[in-house]
């Protein structure tokens, strides 16, 4: 049986009613399709957030700007979310660059990937990658990679309490591990092939594509509108002593003089995760 179950906005005004909705949620596997309204009122003179999207609509149709309105939204959820201790977690599409003979021997299908970015201190990480090497099975093929990157500064005391993060945390610096490293390539749209073809023939086994949009000074104009250049990001988990030979050969191939306009640099790794299958 499938159970439908929807919260009305007092039932998700604050955290502590959240984590109520949490328990009536977990408490029956039925529940699997959950409608949530905006949060609502914590007391008699608090602003629902229904009503703020209204004055947010208001506001655009008539070419008033709605940031301030906007950023009362933002901050109520940025505080359910801090009293929760929720990380921040970001999410983007990417894309595999298995050659296709590679994915029909593996028996696999799409290259489409999905890209999940979050901020945690050192203990958090390791449970984290403890459980991700148990729910993705990263020890088959085609079923992920996980590293991590660390981070050198928060900028501000509500960021850091935002993210999670604590002063000690914040002030002790991270053991780097430098048997990997994440190579970072940008490059012109449509110009990924060549670029990775550089990086296989110095040993890279694999990476991932995000698209993006490039901005800067110099970017050609229609009508006085600024038109964004497409581009593409590849990311490339590298062994540590392969890392200047993979740079290097992108660079020669496909560098900043090339019709693919690659930038590329890395990034220190403190652990990784199902590169040995990737």
């Amino acid at each position: 049986m499938l159970a439908i179950a929807k919260f009305g906005g007092s039932s998700l005004s604050c955290a502590a009613n959240w984590k109520r909705v949490r328990e009536i949620v977990s408490g029956d596997i039925a529940r699997r399709v959950i409608v949530v309204s905006a949060a609502g009122k914590r007391f008699k003179d608090d602003h629902k957030l229904t009503d703020l999207l209204y004055l947010c609509h208001a506001h655009k149709k008539y070419g008033v700007s709605c940031d301030p309105v906007f950023e009362m939204i933002a901050e109520r959820y940025r505080e359910i979310c801090a009293q929760l201790e929720l990380p921040l977690t970001l999410s983007a599409h990417g894309h595999g660059t298995a050659v296709q003979s590679m994915m029909e021997l593996l028996g696999i299908e799409s290259n489409e990937k999905r890209i999940v970015m979050t901020v945690a201190d050192a203990d958090k990480t390791e449970r984290l990658i403890q459980a991700q090497r148990r729910y993705l099975h990263l020890g088959v093929p085609g079923h992920g990679i996980v590293i991590a990157v660390p981070l050198k500064s928060i900028g501000g005391g509500k960021a850091m309490a935002y993210l999670g993060a604590d002063n000690k945390s914040a002030k002790q610096p991270p053991e780097l591990s430098f048997e990997h490293e994440l190579i970072v390539a940008v490059t012109n749209e449509g110009c990924t092939d060549m670029v990775m073809n550089a990086a296989r023939a110095a040993g890279a086994r694999g990476g991932t594509t995000i698209h993006a949009k490039g901005t800067g000074e110099n970017d050609p104009r229609f009508y006085n509108i600024t038109l964004a250049k497409e581009k593409e990001v590849l990311l490339i988990v590298s062994a540590a002593e392969q890392k200047a030979e993979i740079m290097g050969a992108i660079l020669k191939k496909a560098g900043p003089d090339t019709e693919a306009g690659t930038v590329v640099f890395s990034l220190p790794t403190t652990a990784v995760a199902g590169f040995g299958f990737f």
